[in-house]
């Protein structure tokens, strides 16, 4: 693809000589696919110049050089470079500019914003995000961690850890146009505080690579023990509670039962001395 566009740039190069040159075309638009922070080996980038129609052709840069020329379909006002990454010589800021052919003349417009392109042997670094940022909340409130990654078309896994254990605390599954996930702690849960990562795993050119681990964030549970020695405050109230219930109905029930003794002792007694009054009066 670079070769046939160099040898076009040089064919229109000859063109220009001894023409005039304009810049007064709209800035264009450069827009990289895929979106990647970092390309490995053997994978396709695909550079797209958008223009303002007409236009003649599109001019390519990396660094400031030109490295490419490519001509504009008919009624069409964008073109697209491919680019097929073999080692880091592809690496830098890439910019675009419109041509157009007008009258004997060429109008040029501003070089579009740069876009970067990174070649490396391992994937990019995820990035990871707090909400609340401050990671400090209450005992029992929820906490998300986000974590962002160049997941390839095929998918991929995002996983979470904990301190600097090699156990999973969470993992997620994604498909290839979903970049990103969010975790949900549970601080209630019994040593939520700490230090956590990310990292994600994606194939690439049929390979399953996993990502170098983000930066580390801090999780720190405010109100832990004081949450804790209020329950067993509570607790340890809620019994007394019942035990004085437990023994204030053991009393209620003795003074109750001795009360009914002594009415029946009573009334004995008076049933006895109501006999004797009418035996003697019998007498």
């Amino acid at each position: 693809m670079f070769t046939f566009s160099v040898v076009l740039g040089i064919v229109h190069l000859h063109a220009l000589i001894g023409q005039n040159i304009i810049y007064d075309l709209p800035k264009p638009t450069l827009a990289l696919n895929p979106p990647y922070g970092v390309f490995l080996n053997g994978e396709t980038i695909n550079l797209t110049c958008g223009c303002q129609c007409p236009i003649t052709m599109n001019r390519y840069y990396r660094n400031q050089v030109h490295i490419a020329d490519l001509e504009s379909p008919e009624g069409q006002c964008e073109t697209t470079v491919g680019i097929s990454v073999v080692d880091q010589r592809y690496d830098g800021n890439y910019t675009c500019e419109c041509t157009l052919s007008d009258n004997g003349n060429w109008r040029y417009s501003e070089r579009s914003e740069p876009v970067q392109i990174v070649t490396r042997d391992e994937l990019s670094v995820p990035s990871i995000f707090m909400d609340p940022d401050s990671g400090a909340v209450s005992n029992g409130e929820m906490l998300e961690i986000t974590c962002q990654g160049d997941i390839r078309s095929t998918g991929g896994t995002f996983y979470l850890y904990k301190d600097l254990e090699r156990t999973t605390a969470q993992s997620q599954n994604v498909t290839g146009a979903q970049r990103s996930v969010t975790f949900t702690i549970n601080t209630e849960r019994k040593g939520s505080s700490g230090k956590y990562h990310c990292e994600y795993e994606t194939q690439v050119t049929g390979r399953w690579l996993i990502s170098p681990p983000s930066k580390d964030v801090t999780i720190t549970v405010k109100g832990a023990g004081k949450r804790f020695l209020l329950k067993v405050g509570l607790g340890c109230t809620a019994g007394i509670i019942v035990l004085l219930f437990v023994v204030l109905a053991c009393f209620l029930i003795s003074k109750t039962r001795k009360t009914r003794k002594q009415n029946t002792e009573r009334n004995e007694a008076l049933s006895a001395g109501v006999t004797i009054q009418e035996t003697g009066d019998n007498t």
